[in-house]
């Protein structure tokens, strides 16, 4: 059975990883991280930090989004925790195989772990990416 999805709009991208909705909810992407942009300032990004900020706005902002749970709700700083969906784009994934995140496995969430790590690997392979810029 295919797990239910909540629709929502986006209405603010922070960083690679990590959304906010029009209703205000903060959402944390389950299953990647990518690198940290560090401050409001933007000083000292980590590489390929605005790189990924940007994709995430190009592929989210003022999107209509789907979004699914897994096990967990929220994470330790009380974002919500999310797999998300612009039209058939899986956003996890996409980040991860172009090169914008690294999958991050944290059990107990850990549906698409799988798919996400193979992505990993095709991008690593090919250098995508942060593979080819950020050592």
């Amino acid at each position: 059975p295919t797990p239910a999805r909540e629709k929502a709009k986006v209405s603010y991208v922070f960083d690679g990883d990590t959304i906010e909705l029009t209703d205000k909810r903060r959402i944390r992407y389950i299953g990647i991280n990518t690198p940290e942009l560090n401050s409001k300032l933007k000083l000292n990004p980590q590489c390929f930090a605005t790189n990924a900020a940007e994709m995430n706005k190009q592929l989210v902002l003022n999107q209509e989004i789907e979004m699914e749970k897994d096990k967990s709700e929220k994470d330790v700083y009380g974002r919500y925790l999310k797999y998300i969906w612009v039209d058939d784009v899986f956003v996890n994934d996409f980040l991860v195989r172009q090169g914008f995140a690294k999958a991050e496995n944290i059990p107990p969430d850990t549906r698409y772990s799988a798919d996400l790590n193979k992505a990993q690997t095709e991008a690593k392979n090919d250098k995508r990416g942060l593979w080819g810029k950020c050592r």
